[in-house]
C-alpha cells in the first residue's frame, strides 16, 4: 500500500492558526466559506453545516478533475435524517447520504445515451420515482402499484396501495418509503414484501400530488382543497393551510431552509412561514400550473403549464423566465444530474438539459412517449418515468455503490473508492456495498462543494430539495488513487 500522503488531491480541515478552513494538500485550493461555523470535532475543531445554506466551495481547479481511480473519505456526524444530504459533490463524482440514512458514492460518465429499462407491469403511467434502500422504486397508474427496479428491464411488483389506481408521489421519511395516492387521498408506508400500511387520509382530499420532508417531518400537497398537511404519526395528518385559493398543490420543495409549494390553478408558488401561513412569492409568467420545483446551483426553479417554460426564483415575487423546453406546453419534472438541470416534458415526451440563459438542449425522446412525469438519479444515471407506455428509461452512464447499513447520529467514517472497474462504499472501515462498472468519470465546469451539491436529485410529483448536509464534517480528503483500503 502506498503512503497515505500519496495522491492527495484535497485535504480540508480547520486551521487553528488562521482560524479558517484550509486545504492542506499540495494543491492549496482556495476554500470559500458559506455559513459553515467552527464546532467541536472528534479531536479538535470541525465544521458545522446548518442544512440550509452552509457549504464550503473548493473551486474548480483542473486538479479536481479526476477521471479514473478515486477515493473520497470524511468523518461525519449527521444531525438530521430523512433527506438526501451531500457530504461532497463535484457533479460527476459525489459522496452522499440517502434519505434512508445510507451512504453512497456516485460516479457519472460523459454520456446522455437513452435506454429502455422496461415497463412497470401493464401500467401506462409512471408518475413518481424515488430511491430507497439502494433501489429505484416507481409509482404507477392504472394499477396503483409500486414497482422495484431490479436491473435490466425487470421491475418487481411490491404491491398496490389500498384500492387506489394512481401512486402520484413517493418520498422516503424516517427510514421508510411512503406513497401518496389517487383516488382515496391517502398515504401508505411500505413495510416490505408487498405490504403497504395505510397511514391516513389528508383531510377529505382525493389527490396526494406531492410529498416532501421538511424540518424533520413529512408533508403532503393535495387536491382538490389546495392544502398541505403535516404527518404527526399513526394516521394523523395536521392541516397546515391552503396555498391562496388554489385547489392543487402539485409540487413541494425545500429551498433556503423553507418549504415551497407549486400550485394550480393560479400558477403561483407559496412559501411556508409556519402555522397555517403561506406567503405568495409570485406567479410564474402567466401560467396556471406549477407542476415541478427543484433547486439548482443555489436557486429555486419551477416548471410550468401551459407555456412549457421554466422560471428561476430571484427573491420577493420575482421569477425570471429561463426559456421554453422545445415547443412543449408541460414541464412535469425537474432534476439535477451530473451538475446540470434537466427537465421532463409533455407533449413531446422529451428530456431537455439546461445550458444557461434561456437555452435548453434536446437530449431526446423517451421511446415514443408523450409525457415524462418523473425524473430521479439512481446508480449514476438519470431515470425517467413515462406515459403512454408506462416504461422507465435511463439517461447516461455511471456507477454507484450503496451502503446496506444506516448511519446514526454518532461519528462515522465514510469512504467511497473506485479502482477503474469496481466501486465500493465503506462505513467505519467495513465494506458495506459495491458495484461493478468501468467508466471514465466526466469533467464538468462546476465547483467542488463540501456540504452541498448542484441541486435536487429527483423531481416530478415528489418533493425535492437542495441536498445540504446538516451536522458536523470533521476533515475530508480526496485521493486520485484507489488503494486507501
Amino acid at each position: 500500500m502506498l503512503p497515505r500522503s500519496t495522491g492527495i488531491v484535497l485535504d480540508v480541515k480547520w486551521d487553528p492558526v488562521t482560524k479558517t478552513f484550509r486545504d492542506f494538500s499540495r494543491n492549496h485550493h482556495t476554500i470559500t466559506n458559506h455559513n459553515v461555523s467552527p464546532a467541536r470535532g472528534r479531536s479538535g475543531v470541525a465544521g458545522y453545516f446548518n442544512g440550509d445554506n452552509a457549504y464550503l466551495d473548493c473551486g474548480n481547479d483542473p486538479s479536481l478533475d479526476i477521471t479514473g481511480a478515486i477515493t473520497i473519505e470524511a468523518w461525519v456526524k449527521k444531525e438530521e435524517f430523512a433527506r438526501i444530504e451531500s457530504i461532497l459533490s463535484k457533479g460527476p463524482y459525489s459522496l452522499k447520504i440517502g434519505s434512508d440514512n445510507k451512504p453512497y458514492i456516485e460516479l457519472i460518465a460523459d454520456s446522455e445515451t437513452i435506454a429502455d429499462v422496461g415497463q412497470l407491469g401493464s401500467n401506462i403511467h409512471v408518475f413518481s420515482l424515488a430511491v430507497y434502500d439502494g433501489k429505484l422504486y416507481g409509482g404507477t397508474g392504472t394499477s396503483g402499484k409500486v414497482y422495484r427496479y431490479d436491473g435490466g428491464t425487470t421491475w418487481t411488483d411490491v404491491g398496490q396501495l389500498g384500492t387506489n389506481i394512481r401512486v402520484l408521489s413517493l418520498a422516503v421519511y424516517d427510514g421508510k418509503l411512503y406513497g401518496g395516492t389517487y383516488d382515496s387521498g391517502r398515504v401508505y408506508r411500505y413495510d416490505g414484501g408487498t405490504t403497504w400500511t395505510d397511514v391516513g387520509q389528508l383531510g377529505s382530499n382525493t389527490y396526494v400530488h406531492s410529498l416532501a420532508v421538511y424540518d424533520g417531518k413529512l408533508y403532503g400537497g393535495t387536491g382538490t382543497s389546495g392544502r398541505v398537511y403535516r404527518y404527526d404519526g399513526g394516521t394523523t395528518w395536521t392541516d397546515v393551510g391552503q396555498l391562496g385559493s388554489n385547489i392543487h398543490v402539485f409540487s413541494l420543495a425545500v429551498y433556503d431552509g423553507k418549504l415551497y409549494g407549486g400550485t394550480g390553478t393560479s400558477g403561483k408558488v407559496y412559501r411556508y412561514d409556519g402555522g397555517t401561513t403561506w406567503t405568495d412569492v409570485g406567479q410564474l409568467g402567466s401560467n396556471t400550473y406549477v407542476y415541478s420545483l427543484a433547486v439548482y446551483d443555489g436557486k429555486l426553479y419551477g416548471g410550468t403549464y401551459d407555456s412549457g417554460r421554466v422560471y428561476r426564483y430571484d427573491g420577493g415575487t420575482t421569477w425570471a423566465d429561463v426559456g421554453q423546453l422545445g415547443s412543449n406546453t408541460y414541464v412535469f419534472s425537474l432534476a439535477v444530474y451530473d451538475g446540470k438541470l434537466y427537465g421532463g416534458t409533455g407533449t413531446s415526451g422529451k428530456v431537455y438539459r439546461y445550458d444557461g440563459g434561456t437555452t435548453w438542449t434536446d437530449v431526446g425522446q423517451l421511446g415514443s412517449n408523450t409525457y415524462v412525469w418523473s425524473l430521479a438519479v439512481y446508480d449514476g444515471k438519470l431515470y425517467g418515468g413515462t406515459y403512454d407506455s408506462g416504461k422507465g428509461y435511463s439517461i447516461g452512464q455511471g456507477t454507484t455503490a450503496y451502503s446496506d447499513t444506516e448511519i446514526t447520529t454518532q461519528y462515522a467514517h465514510i469512504c467511497g473508492v473506485y479502482d477503474g472497474s469496481t466501486t465500493k462504499i465503506y462505513v467505519n472501515g467495513n465494506q458495506k456495498g459495491s458495484d461493478s462498472a468501468a467508466i471514465t468519470i466526466d469533467i464538468e465546469d462546476f465547483p467542488l462543494l463540501i456540504g452541498a451539491s448542484a441541486g435536487s436529485s429527483q423531481g416530478g410529483f415528489s418533493g425535492s430539495g437542495e441536498d445540504y448536509f446538516k451536522g458536523v464534517i470533521d476533515r475530508i480528503r480526496i485521493f486520485n488513487r484507489n488503494d486507501v483500503y
